[in-house]
């Protein structure tokens, strides 16, 4: 599991973006899964905040976002430090350009302490979160497994569009995930959810293809 705490929260929030959302029964959790699952892809830009139970700023992060359903994903830091974090569904790569270095671990290691049944959509939402309507877009979220490594998440739509993910954690921590620019049914390149590390860079772990 990736050490660093911001990492290991955008990977729960990845879950839930790009989980196996079909199947769901009741109202709040159909409205749910009908925007999350509108679309195969999404691109745009993010801002990553990571607060304290007062509140207070611990870190923030900002960079571009690319999700192809199901399962990859790619996240680029530029603010404060040049990061990746990619996925071809397989393996995921984590890339710290000042640390020359990457970490890849297959998908099902990485995500054992997160609801990775949804990233391979071996659970459906509600068989994985319990789902609650708070109106103006916003659903709440609780995980249903007593081990899940945060205690709720909020999504909060505009337009049918994800716009923010909230995602509480059992110190009082919340990770703050706003989406800006968001654009639709996007057409990547070959190989854009995986990658090659670069000349001289250490890797640490191995794939999961």
């Amino acid at each position: 599991m990736f050490q660093n705490p911001m990492c290991r929260r955008l990977l729960s929030g990845v879950v839930l973006l790009l989980g196996g959302f079909q199947g769901a029964a009741h109202a709040a959790a159909d409205e749910l899964a009908d925007a999350l699952t509108a679309t195969s892809t999404l691109a745009g830009v993010f801002e990553q905040t990571l607060m304290d139970s007062e509140g207070l700023v611990l870190e923030a992060s900002r960079g571009q976002f690319s999700l192809r359903r199901p399962g990859a994903f790619r996240w680029d830091y530029d603010q404060p430090y040049v990061q990746k974090v990619i996925s071809d569904g397989d393996t995921i790569w984590h890339y710290d350009k000042d640390l020359a270095q990457v970490t890849v671990r297959p998908v099902g290691q990485t995500l054992s302490a997160t609801p990775a049944a949804l990233l391979s959509g071996a659970a459906d939402l509600e068989d994985t979160f319990s789902v609650e309507e708070q109106g103006n877009g916003r659903f709440l979220l609780r995980p249903r497994n007593a081990e899940a490594e945060f205690e709720s998440a909020t999504v909060q739509l505009e337009g049918g569009t994800i716009r923010v993910l909230e995602i509480q954690d059992a110190l009082g921590q919340q990770t703050r995930i706003e989406f800006f620019d968001v654009s639709r049914n996007v057409q990547f390149k070959d190989g854009w959810f995986r990658f090659d590390p670069p000349a001289g860079v250490d890797v640490v772990g191995e794939s999961g293809a």
